[in-house]
């Protein structure tokens, strides 16, 4: 017998059902393989939720979905394009544990749905019935108590970070040898970001220190290069090309306020965008007809915690 999807919230006239969750958490998983199955599950739960207050929040700010095909489509042309191959970038959208290209692009819209909400409503893209919305800056006043109530605002501890990456012999792809060579130079030449050239590589491992017993020249590399500098080092492993790249690098010190000031602005705005994001969602969820399994109590009450103002309310789910 067919086994039945199990329908876990409505919102308005949109269902989240277990086998959407159960999508979105294997894709979770494939991409971050260490995270237990039962924190993904969760996580995905919260992901489903989400996406569903943002495409009601989407259309509550007069846009419709058709209006972001162009933009998936060129978005994904795009993405062809920088693997080389329509097959190519099929390959990576497996790996990253979609099942298939029309997954992907669910996903996608979801992300432009997102995006577009976030940027209108913190006030960085314009809105279509009401232009560009205004966001406070914060006061003097405030600046100087973040200023003196958060010690990230006056210090700043050293850092350092490393990473090896290990390119891998593989058919559908360059050499590993040229893949690795390419990157090295480009980042000699200041042609590459530390990011892109995290993304090139088969196999990313970051570090904080510098192992005990590493080789001398490892050693002398990491205790002396810039964020950016690169070297090959020798693998024992046939086929494979292995790079060590600093990816941060800074030294211990204490800021006064006045060159804390663009900081603290920055990150008060932030905040404040990002209190005006959640007021967004937490409209669209009062404002709807909310269903919720009752196989699922604790998803209740977190739910009215988080949109609600702390109110739970048996009668707010009753068909």
């Amino acid at each position: 017998l067919p086994s039945v999807d199990q329908t876990l919230v409505i919102i308005n006239d949109q269902i989240l059902t277990e086998s959407m969750v159960g999508k979105i958490a294997q894709r979770l998983l494939a991409s971050n393989p260490d995270v237990p199955p039962g924190e993904a599950g969760a996580a995905a739960l919260n992901i489903g939720i989400r996406r569903i207050l943002y495409l009601e929040s989407f259309k509550r700010l007069g846009l419709e979905e058709g209006l972001l095909d162009p933009q998936v489509a060129n978005r994904i042309q795009s993405l062809i394009l920088e693997d080389g191959s329509r097959q190519r970038f099929l390959e990576k959208v497996q790996r990253d544990g979609y099942t298939s290209i029309e997954d992907f692009q669910a996903a996608l819209r979801h992300q432009f749905i997102e995006g577009t909400v976030v940027g209108i409503v913190s006030g960085t893209i314009p809105s279509p019935n009401e232009g560009m919305r205004k966001i406070s800056s914060p006061t003097p006043a405030a600046m100087r108590e973040a200023y003196a109530s958060n010690e990230m605002y006056r210090k700043r501890p050293a850092e350092f970070e490393w990473a090896t990456l290990k390119f891998l012999n593989d058919p559908t792809m360059a050499p590993a040898a040229d893949r690795a060579a390419e990157t090295l130079n480009r980042l000699g030449a200041n042609l590459m970001s530390i990011p892109s050239a995290l993304a090139k590589a088969d196999k990313v491992t970051t570090f904080t220190e510098i192992r005990p017993g590493s080789r001398e020249d490892l050693k002398k590399f990491l205790e002396t290069a810039a964020p950016g500098e690169c070297m090959e080092l020798s693998s024992s492993v046939s086929g494979v090309i292995q790079l060590v790249l600093v990816t941060k690098r800074t030294e211990a010190r204490e800021f006064s306020f006045p060159e804390s000031q663009l900081l603290i602005s920055q990150h008060l705005t932030k905040i404040a965008q990002d209190n005006t994001v959640q007021a967004e969602l937490t409209l669209v969820w009062q404002s709807a007809y909310v269903w919720i399994t009752t196989e699922l109590p604790w998803l209740r009450d977190s739910l009215e915690m988080t949109f609600g103002e702390g109110k739970s309310s048996e009668e707010a789910y009753e068909l």
